[in-house]
């Protein structure tokens, strides 16, 4: 499953890069050619640059949540809750070994009848 997510992913990275590749051969061609000016062209590539980016972030996003709702259906545990549940045991297993503790002194420590 790791690897079709991996392959997904470049995918759309390759699609997402390949369009910025046209757009800056089209722009070239139209600032050559005196079809458009030069800083037009630029501030255009920008833009959708920068909406590109935000789509690839917001893809990105959607398909972390979408592989932490699926590790969760599975049961699967996150490492911070992992931590946290150990760290309780550790304190669980620290005060049953006191309380053993406790309660072998107070036997050696009772009267005898």
């Amino acid at each position: 499953m790791n690897e079709q997510l991996k392959k997904i992913f470049l995918t759309g990275l390759g699609a997402t890069l390949a369009s910025k590749e046209k757009a800056d051969q089209l722009f070239g061609n139209l600032s050559h050619n005196g079809s458009a000016a030069a800083d037009e062209a630029k501030a255009y590539l920008s833009k959708l640059s920068d909406k590109g980016q935000t789509k690839t972030d917001q893809w990105q996003n959607d398909m972390k949540k979408d592989i932490r709702e699926s590790i969760a259906d599975l049961g699967f545990v996150t490492s911070e809750k992992y931590q946290k549940l150990a760290e309780r045991v550790q304190i669980l297993e620290q005060k049953l070994a006191e309380s053993e503790k406790k309660g072998s002194i107070n036997d050696t420590e009772s009267p005898k009848q």
